[in-house]
């Protein structure tokens, strides 16, 4: 997800194409930051003083979004990582799948809308009959747009592995997504979600193997996950949207397998809090441009003079930028228990005799 609903908070004025439509405040309210300074302090990398400061608001929200771990502290636990593991596996007795001409074949995963999920591809593993180089697709269900695509150099009878570690959300929305490959250049082999009760084989959980799995099924695995996940082996038709509607069920991942972990990220929640944050944003941001002005090689009068002024204001930029964010997040209520738990107090009172 991208933080544009917070860097759009803090405008550049004089642009006719500043991204920041309707800002809640201007990076100029600032003492000491102007489009003007920030011209006179590029350097090579930049091509204007407005690049600069625009590139130090957006490198502002993402120093903001690492540090509100560090102000949720005192009250809550923040969790990262919340599920890790693997959809499509190859049995033993593994039985071959013939190609068939004009099909995406793979693995539907939806994430249900839940504000801070968001789903990782880690790596895409494929088994085929033949030497070939398939694409590996990703497609957004719900749009039908191609999100991302790899190619791999697919080994007979081999298990071929490439990485991808890509996030996916979706603001609001369920995600939904489809990872797979053009069945028609080779042969395949019969893979399945989880390991499948082939031979009476139960599946390394204890739990029976499935084609079509919910977290409903697996309740002695993630007793509190299970109303967020759906994964089904799937197939369409290339020739049509990548879409819902298009979507067939299938019986077997057609040999492919993906490496996922389902993560808390914290940008729904700076995304919630826009209009708050932007406040200590701003002051952040002019810190970070003092900073810039401080660091740059044109030494020319306007970076000469004024230099103890300048450190003067980034401290209280720098103060300003602590108390609000400890402000907000010091009277936050969050009910979420799957990314956030709350700390537990202890009091203590001594009892007379």
């Amino acid at each position: 997800m991208s933080i544009t609903c917070l860097t759009s908070q803090i405008g550049i004025k004089g642009l006719c194409n500043d991204p920041a439509e309707t800002p809640r405040f201007y990076i100029q309210d600032l003492p000491g930051v102007s489009v003007k300074g920030a011209d006179k302090a590029v350097n090579d990398e930049q091509v204007s003083g407005e690049q600069l400061i625009r590139r130090e608001i957006e490198l502002a929200a993402e120093e903001m979004l690492n540090d509100i771990p560090v102000f949720l502290g005192n009250g809550f636990k923040t969790s990262s990582l919340v599920e890790r593991d693997t959809l499509g596996y190859y049995p033993e007795d593994i039985q071959k799948l013939n190609s068939e001409v004009g099909k995406l074949k793979g693995v539907y995963i939806k994430l249900y809308n839940y504000n801070y999920f968001r789903l990782q591809v880690e790596n895409v593993s494929i088994m085929l009959q033949e030497d070939v180089t398939a694409t590996i697709y990703i497609y957004d269900v719900a749009s039908g747009n191609q999100l991302y695509s790899a190619d791999v150099n697919a080994l007979a009878g081999e298990v071929v592995s490439i990485p991808i570690r890509k996030s996916f959300t979706v603001e609001n929305k369920v995600l939904s997504l489809f990872i797979g490959y053009d069945s028609g250049l080779a042969s395949s082999y019969k893979s399945f979600i989880y390991p499948n009760g082939v031979n009476g084989y139960t599946g390394r959980y204890g739990l029976p193997g499935c084609t079509t799995c919910t977290g409903a099924i697996q309740p002695y695995r993630y007793p509190s996950l299970f109303q967020y996940t759906y994964f089904v082996p799937a197939e369409f038709d290339s020739s049509k949207s990548i879409t819902y509607g298009n979507m067939q069920n299938s019986a077997t991942t057609a040999g492919i397998s993906v490496e996922y972990a389902i993560n808390c990220g914290l940008e729904p929640l700076l995304c919630a809090l826009n209009t708050q944050l932007a406040w200590p944003l701003l002051y952040k941001a002019g810190a970070r441009i003092l900073k810039q002005f401080e660091a740059s090689r044109q030494w020319n009068s306007f970076i000469v003079l004024g230099k103890k002024e300048r450190d003067e204001l980034i401290e209280d930029f720098e103060k300003v930028y602590e108390t609000s964010m400890s402000k907000i997040f010091s009277s936050i209520s969050l009910n979420d228990t799957m990314c956030f738990a709350c700390k537990e107090t202890f009091s203590a009172r001594t009892i007379q005799p």
